[in-house]
C-alpha cells in the first residue's frame, strides 16, 4: 500500500512537469493582467548562484546557441509590445531553450502571475533542482515569491528524489537546514513514504512539528513491528507518541494480540498510544476475545491500562457486565477512570436507563463521576424530562450524590439553554439550584438588561439573592463598570451594599487594579472599613491594606 501511495505520488509530479509549453499555454489564459515589474527581486545580477552547481563544464542544455535568452534589447522591447494574456506563452518559449543561467531572470519577469510562476519553477526543477535549491538559499529567501518557489521546490523533490533534498538540507551552515524547511519536507514524506519522513524526523530532532500520519496506519498494516521500532527511535515525544497510536491502528487492524502482546514488552509511555488503540479495535472486531486477553494478563498495570478502553467499548453492548468487570478487575485511578469514561458514554445514549446502574456503585469518585455523567447528559437530552431528572437527583442515597448531580445538571442546563435555566430557578424547585447556576444565570442577565437581572434577583430568596447579586456585579463589572460602579454607589448601607462593594473589589484587583485608587477615593468610611475587613482576610499586610486605602497600588503585592 505504502509503495502504491508513492508511485501515485510520482506520478502527479511526473504529469506536473508533462509540456512545460502546453502549460504555459494555460497560465497564458489565467494568469489575467500582468503588469511588467522591472524592481530587482533578487539584487544584483542574477545567477550568482550557479557556479555553485555547475562547476566550469557545460550543461547540455546550456548551448552557446541560446547563452543570451532574455538579457537584450531586443527581448525587453519584444516582451513590452506584447499583450498581457501572451507573456507567460512567449515565455514560455524562452524557458524551453534557456540556460540556467537564465532562469532567475525569466522567474523574476514572471513575478505577479503566480501561474505563470509556477510553471516557470517546474521547468526549472526539472532542468536542475540543486541549482534552483541553492539559488533560492543565496538569497536568503528575502521575498514572498522566493518563498513559494522554495515550497514548490521542496515538495516535488521530497518526492522524486528524497535522498538529494536529505543531503541538501542536513547541512548546518547554510537555510537549508531551517525548521521550516525541513518540516516541508517531511510532511511530503510522510504522506507517501511515512518509514522515510519518520527517519528524517529522528535524524533531525524535530519534535514540535506534526506532521500527516495517515500512512502511518498503512504502513504498520504491512511491517507492524518494524513500524513500532522506528517509531521508538523517534524519541519520547508527541511526534512519537501521535505516530505510535497510528501503529496501533495498523496493527490493531491486522493482528491486534500480537499489537498488544508487543506493547507489554514495551517501556515508558509510548506504549499506551499503542496498546490503547489496538485494543479498541480488538473490542469492536471481537470483544471475547479482548476480554480473555485482558483478564487473563498478570501484569496488573497493563491490565489497567488496556482496562479502560476496553470498558469503554463494551459498555455500548453490554453496560452491567462490563460495570461488573470494572469492579472485579481494575483496581486505584484505573477504576475510577474506567468507570468514569463508561458511564459518560452510554448516558450520552440513554442517560435515564444509564441512571439505573448508578445503585450498584459504592461511594466514592467513580460513582460521583458516574452521577456527574447521567446528571449532565440527561439535562443536555431532548427527549428527556427535567422533572423526572429532579426525581432521579432527590432518590440518591445522600447528599454528596445530590450535590454533585445537581452541579452537573447546573452547569449543562446554563450552557445549553440559559432561558430553561432562569425558569428552573423561577420554579418550585429552584431552592435546589445550585450558587453556580444561580450566579450564572444574573451573569447572563445582565448582558442583555441590567436593570431586569436586578429585579430578577431581588425577587430570589435571601440566600440566592446575595449569590445572584454577587454574578451579576461581577459581570456588569467586566462589560460597564462605571454603570455597575454607580449603581452600588447609591445602594443604602446594607448587607446587599457590603457584598457590592466586596465583588467589585475583587473584579478589580483580579482585572484592572490600576483602577481601584480613583474608586477606593471616592468611597464612605463604612465601605472603606469592609474593603479593609476584606484585604486582612486575605492575607494582606497592614502597609498594603494602608496604601490600597491611601489610593495608591506601590508595593501590593
Amino acid at each position: 500500500m505504502a509503495a502504491k501511495g508513492v508511485a501515485k505520488a510520482v506520478m502527479r509530479v511526473r504529469f506536473f512537469r508533462l509540456s512545460t509549453l502546453a502549460q504555459f499555454s494555460i497560465a497564458a489564459f489565467v494568469g489575467g493582467m500582468m503588469g511588467l515589474v522591472l524592481t530587482t527581486w533578487w539584487s544584483g545580477h542574477d545567477d550568482t548562484s550557479s557556479d555553485q552547481s555547475t562547476g566550469p563544464e557545460t550543461r547540455p542544455h546550456e548551448s552557446s546557441a541560446s547563452s543570451e535568452v532574455v538579457d537584450t534589447e531586443h527581448d525587453m522591447d519584444e516582451f513590452r509590445d506584447i499583450p498581457n494574456s501572451r507573456r507567460a506563452l512567449w515565455l514560455a518559449a524562452k524557458a524551453e531553450v534557456a540556460p540556467l543561467s537564465e532562469m532567475p531572470r525569466l522567474v523574476r519577469w514572471m513575478k505577479g502571475n503566480a501561474a505563470g510562476l509556477k510553471m516557470l519553477v517546474a521547468r526549472w526543477i526539472e532542468l536542475d533542482p540543486q541549482h534552483l535549491f541553492k539559488t533560492l538559499v543565496s538569497r536568503k529567501l528575502g521575498d514572498p515569491e522566493s518563498e513559494t518557489m522554495m515550497v514548490m521546490l521542496l515538495e516535488d523533490w521530497a518526492i522524486t528524489d528524497p535522498e538529494a533534498v536529505g543531503n541538501a538540507l542536513a547541512s548546518p551552515d547554510s537555510l537549508g537546514a531551517s525548521p521550516g524547511l525541513r518540516g516541508i519536507v517531511t510532511t511530503c514524506l510522510m504522506r507517501c513514504r511515512p518509514e522515510l519522513g519518520l527517519r528524517m524526523m529522528r535524524d533531525w530532532g524535530i519534535h514540535g512539528h506534526i506532521p500527516p500520519m495517515e500512512a502511518i496506519t498503512l504502513w504498520a498494516a504491512e511491517s507492524p513491528r518494524a513500524a513500532a521500532e522506528l517509531v521508538a527511535e523517534v524519541g519520547s515525544n508527541n511526534v512519537a507518541f501521535n505516530a505510535m497510536a497510528k501503529v496501533g491502528k495498523g496493527w490493531g487492524k491486522k493482528d491486534p494480540r500480537a499489537a498488544l502482546e508487543y506493547a507489554a514488552s514495551m517501556k515508558g509511555f509510548l506504549r499506551k498510544p499503542l496498546a490503547e488503540n489496538a485494543m479498541a479495535l480488538w473490542a469492536a472486531a471481537d470483544l471475547e476475545a479482548a476480554v480473555g486477553f485482558a483478564t487473563e494478563m498478570d501484569d496488573p498495570i497493563f491490565r489497567s491500562l488496556l482496562g479502560s478502553v476496553l470498558v469503554a467499548e463494551w459498555a455500548k453492548k453490554d453496560p452491567a457486565a462490563a460495570l461488573a468487570w470494572s469492579q472485579q478487575h481494575l483496581a486505584g485511578q484505573t477504576r475510577v477512570d474506567a468507570i468514569g469514561r463508561m458511564f459518560h458514554t452510554i448516558s450520552k445514549e440513554d442517560p435515564k436507563g444509564t441512571a439505573s446502574l448508578v445503585a450498584e456503585l459504592d461511594p466514592g469518585s467513580a460513582r460521583d463521576w458516574a452521577i456527574a455523567s447521567v446528571a449532565a447528559n440527561w439535562t443536555g437530552s431532548e427527549t428527556e424530562s427535567m422533572d423526572e431528572l429532579m426525581d432521579w437527583i432527590l432518590d440518591l442515597p445522600d447528599e454528596i450524590a445530590r450535590e454533585h448531580a445537581l452541579q452537573a445538571m447546573g452547569g449543562t442546563l446554563m450552557h445549553s439553554d440559559p432561558n430553561t435555566a432562569i425558569r428552573f430557578i423561577n420554579g418550585e424547585r429552584g431552592h435546589l439550584a445550585p450558587d453556580a447556576l444561580v450566579r450564572d444565570a444574573a451573569a447572563h442577565q445582565v448582558g442583555e438588561n441590567p436593570q431586569a437581572a436586578i429585579e430578577w434577583a431581588s425577587r430570589l430568596p435571601e440566600s440566592q439573592a446575595r449569590v445572584a447579586f454577587d454574578g451579576l456585579v461581577y459581570a456588569w463589572m467586566r462589560l460597564q463598570p462605571g454603570l455597575a460602579i454607580e449603581w452600588v454607589s447609591g445602594l443604602p448601607p446594607s448587607t446587599r451594599r457590603s457584598d457590592a462593594v466586596r465583588t467589585i473589589l475583587r473584579s478589580q484587583l483580579t482585572h484592572n487594579p490600576n483602577a481601584l485608587p480613583k474608586w477606593v477615593r471616592g468611597l464612605p468610611d463604612a465601605d472603606r472599613d469592609t474593603i479593609q475587613t476584606i484585604l486582612k482576610a486575605s492575607g494582606y499586610s497592614e502597609q498594603a491594606i494602608g496604601r490600597i486605602l491611601g489610593a495608591t497600588l506601590d508595593g501590593l503585592p
